[in-house]
């Protein structure tokens, strides 16, 4: 059983990740993650990415075509999994982008999400987006 403690510093990590895509804040945004991690998002297309590096570089050009994003998460669900944590979050994202001037883009879904604890932090190892 996973303790009230590792359950808020998980949800810590789920809106560090929000606030930081939002704020723009790539040094936060990267502390959410491990080096290696993995994430595949589906919708129109599925986009498989590895590692860090790459993660951060899609997210930096998605978030640059935006005047601004704005997230709303669920309070997670979370799991635990031997040493993982199994974490869904259900999401609205509002986006509003610089060209077309103005353009209104909304999306809902969820994270399936996998954490893995590093001393006294939690990480993301692996990162599902699946929007509706």
């Amino acid at each position: 059983m996973m303790g009230t403690e590792d359950k808020f510093l998980i949800t810590e990590v789920m809106a560090k990740y929000a606030a930081a895509i939002d704020g723009k804040d790539f040094e936060l945004f990267s502390t959410c993650f491990q080096q290696n991690v993995e994430v595949l998002r589906n919708g129109d297309n599925t986009t498989a990415i590895k590692g860090l590096d790459d993660w951060i570089s899609y997210v930096k050009e998605s978030v640059g075509k935006c005047k601004f994003t704005h997230h709303l998460l669920s309070i997670p669900l979370i799991q635990k999994d031997g040493q993982l944590a199994k974490v869904r979050t259900n999401f609205k994202l509002f986006t509003r982008y610089i060209e077309p001037e103005g353009e209104i883009a909304d999306f809902f879904g969820f994270y399936e999400t996998k954490m893995i604890k590093e001393i006294d932090q939690w990480k993301i190892t692996q990162h599902n987006l699946n929007f509706f």
